[in-house]
């Protein structure tokens, strides 16, 4: 069974966080469950943005490739 993931349209800094880190970089960022301060003022971002872009570009990266199942 062949398996399309959404197309996503990252912006600011989801797109930034697919770009610049490893998919190991983000779970641990998500696993720590508390939002980069600096990432937060330097993108003018809420900590609930901060997770939001980190879980979309995670996901973006995880299954940015068809899956076959």
């Amino acid at each position: 069974m062949k398996i399309k993931t959404q197309d996503h349209n990252l912006t600011g800094f989801a797109e930034a966080c697919f770009d610049c880190n490893s998919i190991d970089e983000l779970i641990n960022a998500l696993i720590n469950g508390v939002a980069d301060r600096k990432d937060c003022a330097r993108w003018n971002i809420t900590e609930e943005e901060w997770l939001h872009g980190v879980k979309d570009a995670l996901e973006c990266l995880l299954f940015r490739n068809e899956i076959f199942m």
